[in-house]
Formats: C-alpha cells, structure tokens, sequence
C-alpha cells in the first residue's frame, strides 16, 4: 500500500472537528397523501409528531410535516405528485434510502405492519449483528428497519 492510500487528501477534513458540516437536519421523503404518510410513519413505525404545531385537522391541507425519531435526524414529509421515490437499484435490486434502527424485534414489527397491510420483505438475520427488515412506506419509498437485541 502507498502512503497516497492511507494519507488524507490536502485540504480534506481529517477529523470530526475538521469536518465542515456539523451535523444533519432533515431528510425530505416524498409523499402524496400527507394523512396517510402520518398514518404510517407514526402509527404504525413509532415516530413522533409534535400535535400542537401538526394536528389532525390540517393533515389534508399542510404540504409538510416534521416527524422525528426517539434519536436521531427529523423527516420531513414533503407532499408531491407522488412520483418521486427514495431509493436506488444495485445489480437491479431496489435498495432502501433510509436505514432506521428499531426497538422491537424484527418479527413483532413485520407482524405488525402486515397485519395492516404495508408491504414488507422477508427478515434477514445477520448473525450477531441483529436482524434487518425491508418495507415499503405507502408511497413506495423502500426503508429498511434494523433491530439489535440489547
């Protein structure tokens, strides 16, 4: 190996505190049904939703939405066309954009989210890294949901 490999590049951050950007805000996941985005993002997945500044009364007519995590970066859900996807193909398999760490089993969560009629993927089990679940939201955005035992 050279010491061009392993050296960083003149003028690249070398460090967290080199680094320029500080952290991030938002993602934006395109939607075309705000309500029904909310229904499952919230209801179904767990995110939180500040129902003071978003209550159910304006879920039709607002165009975006900030929901967060327990942790973590905020969602904005941003109505559209419903066109617009997240996610990407390798070797044409679709890939999920949004990788989300969840508390409950894998099994509990697929039973949950089936049941309500969301398309979801078979659990993959990755040893003694955890298990990981892909779902599509309802506007056909691919998330894959990871859960660690503790």
């Amino acid at each position: 190996m050279s010491d061009q490999a392993v050296r960083p590049l003149a003028g690249f951050p070398a460090t967290r505190e080199d680094a320029r950007i500080k952290s991030m805000m938002v993602i934006e996941v395109p939607v075309a049904d705000t309500r029904r985005a909310i229904e499952f993002y919230v209801g179904l997945l767990g995110f939180y939703i500040d129902l003071k500044k978003n209550p159910p009364s304006v879920w039709d007519t607002e165009t975006e939405f900030f929901i967060s995590p327990a942790n973590g970066i905020k969602i904005m859900l941003q109505k559209t066309d419903g066109s617009e996807r997240l996610g990407f193909t390798l070797q044409g398999e679709p890939k999920p954009f949004l990788i989300m760490e969840i508390e409950e089993p894998a099994e509990v969560v697929r039973n949950r989210l089936y049941a309500n009629g969301v398309r979801v993927g078979e659990i993959f089990d990755r040893g003694g890294c955890g298990t990981v679940l892909t779902v599509w939201d309802p506007d056909g955005n691919i998330l894959k949901l990871n859960y660690q035992p503790k």
